[in-house]
């Protein structure tokens, strides 16, 4: 798999920005809110403890984007099948609109790199990455068209940021709450 500089642009792009976005609907960064938001003091110190206080207060609000990101970048790690094939497509055409926009925002070149699939889900990782992306399609359909928003926004964060995160943090959680779940229900069966 090539991953590229765009493809981690744009995961960040939308990742700080949904929190930024709370951070500034909740009034942290507006000037009514003296110096620092939601109990902050002056300053960037004040900003610093506002922006945490804020997130302690809406962390609610992330979770459709969090829960779509979790999926999407787990989606990615099946190597093979029409859902791998789907979303490696998909990930190409990401870190496409990436390196066009960091190309033709700042003239700078993108970075390519080739990754090795180094980790990999187990087949009991399957299992709860397709539970999860079951609960997302669940989700999609109940969903306002606000939440509809949050779950596309997370769900191409997921994608882009996939390799990065995936492999370093999701992958083994994902394994290891297999092994604990799902194994131990599928021979506890037998």
């Amino acid at each position: 798999m090539t991953v590229t500089l765009g493809m981690l642009l744009i995961g960040l792009l939308l990742l700080v920005g949904r929190i930024a976005w709370l951070l500034i609907k909740n009034g942290l960064f507006t000037a009514s809110a003296a110096g620092g938001g939601e109990g902050g003091g002056k300053g960037a110190k004040g900003k610093a403890k506002g922006a945490i206080k804020t997130l302690k207060r809406h962390w609610k609000e992330l979770i459709p984007f969090g829960v779509a990101m979790i999926t999407m970048a787990l989606a990615g790690a099946c190597l093979g099948g029409w859902l791998g094939h789907g979303v490696g497509w998909l990930r190409i055409k990401a870190g496409d609109a990436g390196d066009w926009f960091l190309n033709e925002a700042t003239g700078t070149d993108t970075v390519k790199a080739h990754a090795s699939a180094s980790v990999l889900l187990t087949p009991w990782g399957t299992v709860v990455m397709l539970l999860l992306i079951m609960i997302a399609v669940m989700a999609w359909k109940a969903a306002s068209d606000t939440a509809k928003g949050e779950l596309l926004g997370g769900a191409i964060c997921g994608l882009a940021m996939g390799p990065f995160a995936g492999a370093a943090m999701l992958i083994p959680v994902t394994n290891w709450a297999g092994e604990q779940t799902v194994k131990q229900l599928f021979y506890a069966v037998i």
